[in-house]
């Protein structure tokens, strides 16, 4: 007699012994990790099956509602957002996964292993509802859980981990030259890793010791405001931890402000009045005063004039008890929080005389390149305020990294403005000033865009229409 041997290469044997089914793993090999197609909810093709292994494959977004999964491999496979309803996860392996605002409502995860699975920092609480522990046919063995994490009434909890962050820690003004410390605090302070200090320029970078960083910078010579960037990069990232946190602390760099211009000086009755033009730097802070002095020896030597300093934005004074015949001459200096700037050039010298009036202050003008006054209009008793007009003479430029300065001169038509509104077209709030200038600082005035820049005139009777100015910035 005649037997027929035929024998079959498969990959997976099976056959049935006694009516049960007997499977025998499959050779060992690298996952093959499904298609995703789609846009959350994402289809996954191959459609799952039992004992399948998708080890470290991507599969945020996926739809398995329903899905036979028990037994299967998912160690460290990307769960983010996967929409699990009612699936069946016995005994799977989900060492490691990624689960971060997973569905599993109604899945099944008897004997399942979750060891070391994870969300992302700042995500957690509740994971899934109606988690059930029954496959027929099985012991009723709870799923192994990461630590802190529970399963109870059917409610798979999840602890919400903090993410690390950093704070700075730096003066709101410094002064060019100063030696400034700068500190980045992180949190939690078990967090490791370096943290680099830059503003307009990098400052240095320090390692995380004990969840602090510090660098001692000198502040460079610069005046204006800058934002000062702490950037933490981590070396120990935990599961769901991010790699990298900012911080960022506007700063107000400012230095003395620069010298007044224009100075002269008229001569009355022993005394004379001093006009000039405001600075055109302020330093990065504003203006609070003027210093004036007076020599008679034609600038050998200087002393304090009568009534000075003067505080405010007023860019003339009289300056009294001066000796009728001897001539005189003044110079300048403006002052601000961090100190008197230098002096002006002196003004040409005068001489008081008997029965000579001193004549009134000279009207405000706009100045090119100089921060014009700040001005009080007044009306005659019983004359109708109408609205001021538009203001006139509009210009916009660029002086430093995103900085602008925006300059203009009062309405010539309706009655005198109070103040004056001013913004850069787009922004919802308007700020305010008394002067014909003002100084716009925002990090969205970059170099090559185009921005517009708005300023309307105000007085008791109301708003004067908006005048407009589009430029280019430069710097």
């Amino acid at each position: 007699m005649r037997v027929r041997l035929i024998v079959a290469s498969v990959t997976t044997a099976a056959m049935v012994l006694g009516g049960v089914a007997l499977v025998a793993a499959p050779a060992s090999s690298a996952p093959t990790c499904p298609t995703l197609t789609g846009s959350p909810p994402v289809t996954v093709t191959p459609a799952p099956t039992p004992g399948v292994d998708w080890s470290g494959c991507d599969l945020s977004g996926a739809l398995l509602k329903a899905a036979d999964l028990s037994g299967a491999n998912l160690t460290g496979a990307n769960l983010t957002g996967a929409n699990l309803p009612s699936a069946n996860l016995t005994g799977a392996n989900l060492t490691g996964a990624n689960l971060t605002n997973s569905s599993l409502l109604g899945t099944n995860l008897t004997n399942a292993n979750l060891t070391g699975a994870f969300v992302a920092c700042g995500t957690g609480g509740v994971l899934g509802r109606s988690i059930r522990n029954d496959s027929p046919g099985v012991p009723p063995i709870a799923p192994v859980l990461p630590s802190g994490w529970s399963l109870a009434g059917g409610e798979l909890t999840v602890p919400v981990v903090p993410c690390a962050t950093v704070s700075l820690d730096v003066p709101a003004v410094v002064s060019s030259g100063d030696t400034v410390t700068l500190r980045a605090t992180l949190t939690p302070a078990t967090a490791e890793g370096s943290v680099e200090f830059s503003a307009l320029i990098g400052l240095g970078s320090s390692p995380v010791v004990g969840g602090v960083a510090t660098v001692k910078i000198n502040v460079p010579g610069y005046a204006g405001m800058v934002t000062v960037v702490a950037t933490y990069t981590a070396t120990n990232i935990p599961p769901g931890g991010v790699a990298r946190a900012e911080a960022t602390k506007e700063v107000l760099v400012a230095s003395v402000p620069g010298a007044p211009t224009g100075v002269s000086a008229v001569a009355g009755d022993a005394q004379a009045r001093v006009s000039w033009t405001a600075p055109e730097s302020d330093g990065g802070s504003p203006v609070t005063g003027y210093v004036v002095q007076q020599s008679l020896d034609a600038g050998a030597s200087w002393t304090a004039a009568a009534g000075s300093p003067v505080t405010g934005s007023t860019t003339s004074m009289v300056v009294k008890s001066l000796a009728n015949g001897v001539r005189v001459a003044f110079r300048v200096a403006a002052v601000n929080a961090r100190g008197t700037g230098s002096f002006s050039t002196s003004s040409s010298a005068v001489i008081p005389k008997a029965g000579v009036v001193t004549p009134p202050a000279p009207p405000t003008t706009t100045p090119t390149t100089t921060t014009p006054t700040t001005t009080t209009p007044t009306t005659t008793p019983g004359t109708t305020v109408t609205k001021p007009g538009r203001v006139a003479g509009l210009k916009a430029k660029s002086t430093r990294k995103r900085t602008v300065t925006v300059r203009w001169q009062a309405p010539s038509t309706g009655s005198p403005a109070v103040t004056y509104q001013y913004r850069a077209k787009g922004k919802t709030t308007w700020k305010t000033t008394t002067r014909t200038m003002a100084t716009v600082k925002s990090t969205k005035i970059k170099k090559g865009k185009k921005v517009t820049f708005q300023v309307r005139a105000q007085n008791t009777a109301g708003t004067g229409t908006v005048a407009s100015k589009r430029i280019k910035i430069t710097r």
